[in-house]
């Protein structure tokens, strides 16, 4: 997150050329990342390209499985106590990349640093089911109290504070990898130096790391499970333009593009060949706009409202996305939940109501068209974002005659913007990091929570959540995270404007291609084919 990356186009396209390409017919898979990792630290883990690396590197307790769920990894057997309260895991026989024995304390020490509250982990709260987790972030508690024990090298007992559904599929999400505790010990500021000798137990070991231009994998022999990882490498592009994306993958330079890793912008998919297979990959995510309502005028929940009920999401999907998305009539996607609920919109346009709600946010603030201070909405650099804020601002001109300029940010500054709070409104993003509605409402719960990008909080919307911590009864837990969604769209901290499709092209090197159900693509687990046939291609569990 706190990486800074800045280059120009043609800097880049020199700088790849004077690199020696992969062969083709080598088992390394070709990947592009649209901007660099900001960390190979799981415990900093925060963004989708940092996550989506420290995959490859490092392996859980738990990984995710198509069709599966989570199932066993670095944990051999798992046993959970009859009040669900008490997980053991049982770690089987492995080792690190640089033979030590990976154990229960790499674990333990890892999830306990990262709780610790002068640790810079964006998620920390992810670990908060545990038993005096959160108090122990907040300095109110003591590691002997934390619910997390290695009972012996091969033994860790983890307690929670109450019943946690959603709490296995944790085990194998990027923030709760392990770090080498022999390594810890002796060197605290290890990622500094990381690039040059990491110390992994994944499938892959990190072989060459220049962040604004390329990553290098390697097959690691190392790994316990290494005979089920068919590649020899992941090589990795660092290409923040869409359109160079594209025209490296018809090159035949890139074996896979897409997600959000390497965005594709809408107007190239109508250009494309019939054989560069387009696929729809739905995912847990969605495109918003979020306002920060710690500054004027956006304190006033009329004025947020006011601003979110002439947006047509409609439109935005039809006419700018080319009717590849979802629209964003919610707050959540509704692939995140299990059982269905009413197909009533939550997010709806009225633009005479709307025109109602600014006077009354007017009458107030005490505001008019003339008094209202200058408003700017940030967004990201890639051509989706630019066309959505320039439909945005004129549709606040048109309905409203409210005045809002535009400002263009890199991605990883304007991430850094958006966790201080540093903006107005800004476009902005989010990834179900497991599958169950708490990982995207909890966000919301506290404004300490850095991705709480609103500032927002209501104690009738925390009661909800805890409500739903508390049951065990799902269809009444997705009952009440439905009725908390509801009060996300009456405030409007944020509007949804989509929920996710990802677009990925599929290159014919490509034989199978492992994707789980919430649209994690597993590449680690791939196979390419030794002699690539352009008119066929079998790509295994892809969502149609």
């Amino acid at each position: 997150m706190r990486a800074l990356w800045i280059i120009g186009l043609l800097t880049f396209c020199c700088a790849c050329s004077s690199k020696s390409p992969i062969s083709t017919s080598t088992k390394t898979f070709r990947l592009a990342f649209h901007s660099p990792p900001s960390t190979v630290d799981p415990r900093k883990t925060g963004d989708f390209i940092s996550s989506t690396l420290v995959c490859f590197l490092y392996e859980g307790l738990t990984r995710p499985e198509p069709n599966l769920g989570s199932v066993p990894a670095a944990a051999e057997r798992i046993v959970i106590s009859e009040d669900q309260l008490t997980y053991t895991f049982y770690l089987r026989p492995a080792l690190w990349s640089d033979g030590h024995p990976v154990t229960a304390h790499d674990f333990a020490l890892s999830w306990q640093t990262l709780l610790n509250p002068s640790f810079p982990s964006l998620c920390s709260y992810l670990l908060f089911p545990i038993r005096n987790a959160e108090p122990f972030a907040q300095g109110k508690a003591e590691l002997c109290e934390l619910g997390i024990r290695a009972l012996s090298d091969q033994i860790l007992e983890v307690q929670l504070g109450q019943p946690t559904p959603h709490f296995l599929s944790l085990t194998s999400f990027p923030l709760l990898l392990p770090i080498p505790s022999h390594i810890e010990h002796t060197n605290p500021h290890w990622e500094q130096t990381a690039h040059q000798s990491l110390v992994v137990n994944g499938p892959f070991t990190l072989e060459l790391f220049q962040p604004n231009s390329e990553i290098l994998l390697t097959k690691n022999p190392l790994f316990w499970d290494a005979s089920h990882i068919y590649l020899d490498g992941i090589h990795i592009s660092i290409i923040p333009d869409e359109d160079t994306t594209l025209a490296m993958f018809h090159q035949g330079e890139l074996d896979w593009i897409g997600g959000s890793l390497s965005l594709l912008s809408p107007s190239a998919l109508l250009n494309l060949n019939p054989q560069d297979h387009l696929q729809f990959i739905p995912m847990a995510a969605s495109t918003f706009c979020t306002f920060n309502t710690e500054k004027a005028p956006f304190h006033l929940p009329a004025f947020r409202k006011a601003m979110s009920l002439v947006i047509d999401q409609t439109k935005i999907v039809q006419d700018l996305l080319f009717g590849k998305q979802i629209e964003g009539r919610r707050p959540l996607p509704t692939s995140i939940y299990t059982y269905p609920h009413s197909e009533t919109p939550l997010f709806h346009t009225d633009i005479p109501l709307a025109r109602q709600l600014l006077k009354q946010a007017f009458q107030e603030g005490g505001y008019t068209l003339d008094t209202l201070p200058p408003m700017t909405l940030f967004y990201s650099s890639n051509q989706t974002e630019k066309i959505i804020a320039q439909a945005l601002q004129t549709t606040w001109e048109t309905c409203l005659g409210l005045s809002v300029q535009l400002q263009q940010f890199e991605k990883m500054t304007l991430l850094t913007k958006l966790h201080h709070r540093d903006f107005q409104l800004s476009l902005a993003s989010w990834i179900a990091q497991f599958h169950d509605p708490i990982n995207l409402l909890e966000r919301l719960k506290t404004k300490e929570n850095r991705k709480n990008y609103a500032g927002w909080t209501n104690s009738q919307y925390v009661n909800l959540l805890n409500q739903a911590n508390q049951t065990r009864d799902l269809q009444q837990r997705e009952s009440l995270f439905y009725q908390a969604e509801a009060i996300l769209a009456d405030e409007t901290p944020f509007v949804t404007l989509y929920h996710w499709q990802t677009p990925t092209l599929t290159g014919p090197r490509i034989e199978t291609l492992p994707v789980c159900l919430d649209g994690a693509v597993l590449f680690e687990r791939s196979q390419l084919a030794s002699t690539p046939d352009p008119q066929q291609r079998a790509v295994s569990n892809h969502h149609k």
